[in-house]
C-alpha cells in the first residue's frame, strides 16, 4: 500500500527518490567516518536516530536501494520492487 500510494508513479521520478535516499545514506556513513557531507548541509541535519544505525547496516541499505533503482530501470514492477524493499529493510 505504501509503495503505491506514497511514491511517484513515473519510473524516472521513483529512481530519483531512490538516488536521493542513497545520497542521504552516503552522508550518514560519511558523518560516522568524519568525512565531508554532500547531501546534508551540516551534521545537524542528519536525524539523531541514524547515529544508532551501524555503518554496516547503512551500507546494506544503500546496496538495497541501488538494486531497487537498477531493477526499476530494467522495467521490473515498481510496486513489487518497492514493496520488497520496504519488507526487507
Amino acid at each position: 500500500v505504501f509503495a503505491t500510494k506514497s511514491m511517484p508513479k513515473e519510473r524516472k521520478s521513483t529512481r530519483e527518490v531512490l538516488s536521493l535516499a542513497r545520497c542521504a545514506l552516503r552522508d550518514i556513513l560519511a558523518e560516522k567516518k568524519g568525512a565531508d557531507l554532500l547531501f546534508y548541509s551540516s551534521a545537524d541535519g542528519i536525524p539523531a536516530y541514524t547515529r544508532k544505525v551501524s555503518a554496516r547496516r547503512v551500507m546494506e541499505l544503500s546496496a538495497m536501494l541501488a538494486q531497487a533503482e537498477e531493477d526499476i530501470g530494467a522495467n521490473v514492477s515498481q510496486s513489487a520492487i518497492l514493496t520488497a524493499l520496504i519488507m526487507n529493510s
